[in-house]
């Protein structure tokens, strides 16, 4: 996680500094410090970042920092256009085999 990063997923997710270092186990000064890319070790930023995931309300992947909710729309209409491409190739579902193409089964 990059210190832009954080301090966009923490401004997103409506946290202060202070707050975000409680969560962290971090001073506020620590969190403050990343943000403006500052030197902070490595297990400092783990812990922020650690925190910022334990919200539930991202995740990380190689592309960055994505908002959960993007994540399940994302696999949600993923699901949903594998449903069409199936219906324009002929092949039809059964409601258990719908339910765990979308991942409900």
């Amino acid at each position: 996680m990059t210190p832009m990063q954080c301090r966009m997923v923490r401004a997103g997710l409506m946290i202060t500094t202070r707050e975000l270092a409680a969560l962290s186990g971090v001073s506020s000064n620590t969190v403050v410090n990343f943000e403006k890319d500052r030197s902070v070790n490595t297990s400092s930023i783990k812990a922020i970042e650690q925190a910022l995931l334990n919200t539930g309300k991202i995740k990380l992947e190689s592309g960055g920092v994505i908002p959960q909710e993007a994540t399940y729309k994302n696999q949600l209409l993923a699901s949903i256009e594998r449903g069409i491409a199936d219906v324009n190739s002929g092949r039809t579902h059964s409601t258990q085999e719908a339910k765990k193409h979308l991942g409900m089964a």
